[in-house]
C-alpha cells in the first residue's frame, strides 16, 4: 500500500451563500465531525459514481451529486491521490496502479499543484477529483446517437439519405458528391489537404470525416452548423463547393421517378430542400464506429492496448495534458482554440464576429484519428509523429494583433514521449461502418 499525505482535519470552509446548503453541511458532517479520513471518502465518492450506479443502489444518486465545499474538494485532490513510488521517467511503461476501476476516468489534471509532489511528476493511481470548472472524463459513445423529435431516423430516411450522400446530381455541375470529399474507404474523409470544390478550385480547408458526427454539438471546423440538418445544405448552396442552387436541384430531384417515390415513402411529401437535408443528417446518424481497443482497455480488458499506448495514455491524461481539450466520448471538448498553426484563416471570427476568436478552429475528436489524415484545419500536418511534435516544440509563443496561442508548447517534455502517446492515439481506432455506393435513381 502506497503511503497517503494526509491533514489530523479537514478545516471548515464557510459558505460563500450565506447559509450553508444541505450537501455542504452533510460534507462537512462527514469530514470534520465524523473524522472520516479522506481516503475513505474518496472510496465512497467512487462506488457511488461506479458499481453503486450500475447495480442501482438507492443512495448512489444521492451520492454522486453532493456538491462538496472547496476545503473538501483540496484535501481529496492534495493529499489522498498519491503517486507512484519515485519520479516518473519520461519513457517509462505505464504505472501498475493505472488500471481502471470502472468505465469511467476521472483526471484532475487542474488540481495538481507542485508542493503536493515534491518528488518529480507522478503517475496516478486511477483518480476522482470534482474539478471547481467540472469534472474531465474519458468515456465510451453513448449507445444512442441522439434525435431531433421533428427527424426521427427511419430506414426509409437512412435510404434516401445515402443515395443523396453519394448523388453526384447535388452539385451544380453534377460532377461532385458528398462522397467525393467524405469517401468511406478513407475513414469518410479524403485523405488530402485540401478537396477540390466547384469547377476543381483547392478549398482552404482539411475535410473532416463524417464519423460519429451525430454525436457533435457543433459542426465544421468554424463550428457555424449546430445540427447536422443545418451543416447538411450548407456545402451543396456555397459557391466555392458544390455550387448547387436549392431551388434549381428540386427541379432536378422531382424530375426524377425514383427520388419522387423515395421522399414519397420518407416525408410523404414530394423532393424538396428541407427532405433533402433531413435524409442526409437520417443517414450521417448512423455512421457510427464501434468499440476502439482504447474503450476495450476501459472496460477492464488490461491486454486490448499495448504498454507503450498505456503509457501514451499516462501521458495524455498527465504531463501533455492532452485531457484538457480532449475529453467526454466525443474526445472533444467542442471548443474553439487557437493554436498557432497559421494566422491566415480567421476561423471561428468569421461566424461569432469576435476579434478574440481570430484563428481560433474547433477540437476535433480524436476517434479514428490514426485514420483521418492529414491533420489540423488546413491539413498541413501530414502525420501524427507532426502533430505531436507541434504541440511539444512548435506553437509558437505570439500571435499577431497581440492574440497569442491558447496553449503553450510543452518545450520541458522530452521528445521520447512522442512514439508512446502516437502508439495511444492509434488505440482509439475502432471498426467503421462498411457503406457501399446504392443504386441511384
Amino acid at each position: 500500500m502506497h503511503s497517503t499525505h494526509r491533514p489530523s482535519s479537514v478545516p471548515r470552509q464557510p459558505s460563500s451563500r450565506g447559509q450553508p446548503g444541505r450537501s455542504e453541511v452533510l460534507a462537512n458532517s462527514v469530514a470534520a465531525h465524523i473524522s472520516l479520513a479522506p481516503a475513505w471518502l474518496l472510496v465512497i465518492l467512487v462506488l457511488a459514481d461506479g458499481p453503486m450506479a450500475r447495480a442501482g443502489h438507492r443512495h448512489a444518486s444521492a451520492l454522486q451529486t453532493l456538491s462538496f465545499p472547496v476545503a473538501v474538494q483540496d484535501t481529496l485532490s492534495g493529499h489522498v491521490l498519491w503517486p507512484a513510488q519515485g519520479a516518473a521517467r519520461r519513457n517509462a511503461s505505464v504505472s501498475q496502479l493505472s488500471t481502471p476501476l470502472n468505465h469511467n476516468l476521472f483526471i484532475p489534471r487542474a488540481v495538481w499543484r507542485p508542493e503536493t509532489f515534491p518528488i518529480g511528476s507522478p503517475r496516478l493511481w486511477y483518480t476522482m477529483a470534482r474539478q471547481r470548472g467540472g469534472t474531465r472524463r474519458l468515456a465510451r459513445l453513448p449507445a444512442l446517437v441522439p434525435v431531433p423529435a421533428d427527424n426521427p431516423t427511419t430506414p426509409a430516411r437512412v435510404a434516401l439519405g445515402k443515395m443523396l450522400f453519394f448523388d453526384p446530381r447535388l452539385s451544380g455541375d453534377n460532377r461532385l458528391s458528398c462522397a467525393s470529399c467524405h469517401r468511406p474507404d478513407k475513414a469518410f474523409t479524403d485523405g488530402l489537404v485540401a478537396s477540390p470544390g466547384a469547377g476543381g478550385k483547392r478549398l482552404t480547408r482539411n475535410t473532416p470525416s463524417c464519423l460519429n458526427v451525430g454525436y457533435y454539438g457543433n459542426l465544421f471546423w468554424d463550428g457555424r452548423a449546430t445540427s447536422l440538418e443545418q451543416q447538411a445544405l450548407a456545402p451543396l448552396r456555397s459557391t466555392a463547393e458544390m455550387n448547387q442552387p436549392l431551388a434549381e436541384l428540386e427541379i432536378e430531384l422531382n424530375r426524377l421517378p425514383g427520388y419522387v417515390a423515395a421522399f414519397q415513402q420518407a416525408f410523404n411529401r414530394p423532393p424538396d430542400r428541407q427532405g433533402v437535408a433531413r435524409a442526409l443528417a437520417a443517414f450521417q446518424r448512423t455512421l457510427v464506429t464501434g468499440p476502439s481497443p482504447f474503450v476495450r482497455f476501459l472496460r477492464g480488458d488490461k491486454t486490448a492496448i499495448s504498454a507503450d499506448a498505456q503509457a501514451g495514455f499516462e501521458l495524455f491524461r498527465g504531463e501533455a495534458g492532452c485531457i484538457r481539450c480532449h475529453h467526454g466520448p466525443l474526445l472533444s471538448d467542442g471548443k474553439f482554440y487557437r493554436l498557432g498553426v497559421s494566422f491566415r484563416d480567421a476561423g471561428r471570427a468569421q461566424v461569432s464576429g469576435h476579434r478574440k476568436d481570430r484563428f481560433r478552429f474547433r477540437t476535433p475528436s480524436l476517434h479514428q484519428i490514426a485514420e483521418t489524415g492529414p491533420y489540423m484545419h488546413d491539413g498541413s500536418m501530414k502525420t501524427l509523429e507532426d502533430v505531436v511534435t507541434f504541440y511539444y516544440r512548435g506553437i509558437p509563443d505570439n500571435g499577431p494583433d497581440g492574440l497569442p496561442p491558447d496553449t503553450k508548447a510543452l518545450r520541458g517534455q522530452s521528445f521520447s514521449e512522442i512514439p508512446l502517446l502516437i502508439a495511444f492515439l492509434k488505440s482509439l481506432t475502432g471498426k467503421a461502418p462498411t457503406v457501399s455506393p446504392p443504386r441511384l435513381p
